[in-house]
């Protein structure tokens, strides 16, 4: 069997997209924490990325300001102090990059880069996981804001959150990637194969 073979044959299965997934997703992965660093006063710090190219930090600064905005609403006065935010006579919380759901956001793009599809359903998926999963962490934040500031949270600080979250979300992504494949688009592509769309 010669390689051109080989290579055919691989791109007509509908496992071709697992090697440009994983390359994506080590891509954003790394390319994520690349930004941090260059970004981060010290080390290799560039204060041009920091300015122009530090969307970890304005997504941390939307959900900072998002929660403050409907806490208040609420009638939950709070305040952005550094990179937390502080309910009076409640709790704080901290929102560091792990936070973010920057991971679980690299996971559902690569996987829109990669699998073969119209490009009509990838910009669909992709701000629809994209949103949808930042509407989720801020869901979260308000939550844990509420309850942690509430008597009734004491007893609950020891549960893991961002393990059950994480849980959530990959739960959220398996639904979304399920009707994506179920689409008439794809189904009529034998299930979207490289051959059938590249």
């Amino acid at each position: 069997m010669t390689l051109k073979k080989i290579t055919a044959g691989y791109f007509q299965s509908d496992y071709a997209f697992i090697l440009p997934f994983a390359v994506y997703f080590i891509f954003l992965h790394y390319g994520g924490r690349a930004l941090i660093g260059l970004a981060t006063p010290g080390g290799y710090y560039i204060e041009f990325v920091n300015k122009y190219f530090n969307f970890l930090s304005w997504l941390r600064m939307f959900y900072l300001h998002a929660l403050t905005f409907i806490l208040n609403g609420i009638g939950m006065k709070s305040y952005i102090y550094s990179h937390s935010l502080k309910v009076i006579n409640g709790t704080s919380l901290r929102l560091e990059y792990c936070c973010l759901g920057v991971g679980i956001i690299n996971f559902w793009l690569a996987i829109v880069f990669a699998y073969p599809q119209k490009m009509s359903l990838k910009f669909r998926y992709f701000f629809l996981g994209t949103f949808g999963f930042v509407f989720l962490n801020l869901l979260r934040f308000i939550v844990l804001a509420i309850v942690y500031s509430k008597s009734m949270g004491t007893p609950y600080r020891h549960i893991d959150y961002h393990f059950i979250f994480n849980c959530l979300l990959y739960f959220v992504q398996f639904i979304l990637l399920y009707k994506w494949l179920q689409h008439p688009m794809l189904k009529g592509n034998n299930n979207g194969s490289m051959a059938q769309l590249m």
